[in-house]
């Protein structure tokens, strides 16, 4: 089984721009001006694709 909740509040502030995973398919990317968005990444048929599940301050 996947570990999921791997980021908490403290590390998501202290973290720089990139896409950090936090488990289960569920990732963080974090943007150069501040902003961050939730994306959930799954496969069907072997091909991957990635949602969009909304702004960091809105969805947490």
């Amino acid at each position: 089984m996947a570990l999921m909740n791997r980021l908490n509040a403290r590390s998501v502030a202290t973290l720089g721009a990139g896409k950090y995973n936090d488990g289960a398919g569920l990732l963080l990317h974090k943007c150069k001006d501040g902003g961050a968005q939730w994306i959930y990444r799954y496969t069907i048929h072997g091909r991957r694709h990635e949602m969009g599940l909304g702004a960091l301050r809105h969805v947490s």
